[in-house]
């Protein structure tokens, strides 16, 4: 019989809870909960708190305010009063301008990994946010200066979308952390030249804007020193495509070959030049400087037929002139002057 009792005990048991799990997962908040006087309430207490703290209002809390627009419709859902409608649209741009603060709180942070994730949130919200793409941009150079290269290719797309929205004439609501827009333009253009390493040839008019606007780039060695390697890369191409002419006569081709590549040996003399220029006596380069010396010297006499004479005259102006911009190939020869023709003397008349 106590075998037949324990499963009946249960089974009451399970009667009775049953029922109160249910009642506990019923909605808190019956319809008959919206009333006007709940809702008058709930509006009260939102206007009071949707401007933050104010002289009438010194306990104002925005956040507050956003939470009670939650709370107005979790109560009256169906809700589509003038009231409800601009709560609704009130905690909408809160929520934009809240995902805006934390994504830029990311940027102090230096958390580059959630200001990525926040910032992609904040330009679908606000596709026109100037100030979002240049952080963007540059945030997986900023990364990789921790050895965290993980952000650059998500970030190579919103530098190069910035830069186009800058020269195109378009303005952030502000430009921090930089300090306007030549310093804004230079960081994002070095940013970009750090995304396209693995192509120097891509890189290179990158380098090269960067290095025409005033401030850190424009006076630092190393940028100029990235200009000149970009540079040997192509100098190496076209040093193995010049060998095809090893052995053989002069020809047009040879020669036009050879005009390219002294152009090209040009601009790497320019940059070495203003590498050196701009370390000056700094103690923190100068084993560098040394190495950038002898680069500069070989390549100054491979183009002055193994003479140094004028690179002490060329270091000390080098900066007085315009950065060169890449040079147009040359595809043609000029054509030689016409030899000039002697008049032959008349032969004077017999007497």
């Amino acid at each position: 019989m106590k075998q037949q009792i324990k499963p009946l005990i249960v089974g009451v048991m399970l009667a009775l809870v049953v029922p109160v799990v249910s009642r506990a997962q019923a909605p808190s908040t019956p319809a008959d909960a919206c009333t006007a006087e709940a809702k008058n309430a709930l509006y009260a207490k939102f206007l009071a708190n949707r401007k933050g703290k104010t002289a009438e209002n010194p306990t104002g809390d925005q956040e507050v305010a956003y939470n009670t627009t939650k709370e107005y419709k979790a109560l009256c859902p169906a809700d589509q009063s003038a009231p409800a409608e601009y709560m609704a649209k009130w905690g909408a741009s809160y929520e934009v301008e809240s995902r805006k603060t934390q994504f830029l709180s990311a940027y102090d942070k230096k958390n580059y990994a959630e200001m990525m994730r926040l910032g992609k949130q904040v330009l679908a919200d606000d596709p026109a946010y100037v100030r979002g793409y240049i952080l963007l941009g540059i945030v997986g150079y900023l990364a990789s200066a921790g050895g965290n290269n993980s952000l650059s290719a998500e970030s190579m797309p919103y530098a190069k979308k910035a830069i186009e929205l800058i020269e195109s004439g378009k303005t952030p609501d502000d430009w921090k952390p930089y300090a306007g827009k030549d310093d804004a333009l230079a960081w994002l253009n070095s940013s970009m030249a750090h995304y396209l390493n693995a192509s120097p040839s891509e890189a290179l008019p990158y380098l090269l804007k960067a290095a025409r606007y005033e401030g850190l780039f424009k006076t630092n060695p190393l940028t100029y020193v990235s200009i000149a390697q970009a540079y040997e890369v192509g100098y190496a191409k076209q040093g193995e495509n010049y060998k095809q002419y090893a052995d053989k006569p002069e020809s047009p081709e040879q020669k036009l070959a050879l005009q390219n590549i002294y152009q090209t040996v040009d601009r790497i003399i320019d940059a070495y030049a203003r590498a050196i220029a701009l370390a000056g006596t700094d103690p923190k380069l100068q084993s560098r400087k040394a190495e950038w010396t002898q680069s500069l010297t070989d390549m100054y006499k491979f183009r002055n037929n193994n003479s140094d004479a004028g690179l002490t005259q060329l270091l000390s102006g080098v900066l007085q002139k315009p950065l060169p911009d890449t040079p147009t190939p040359i595809t043609t020869l000029p054509t030689p002057p016409a030899p000039v023709q002697t008049p032959t003397p008349a032969t004077p008349a017999k007497p």
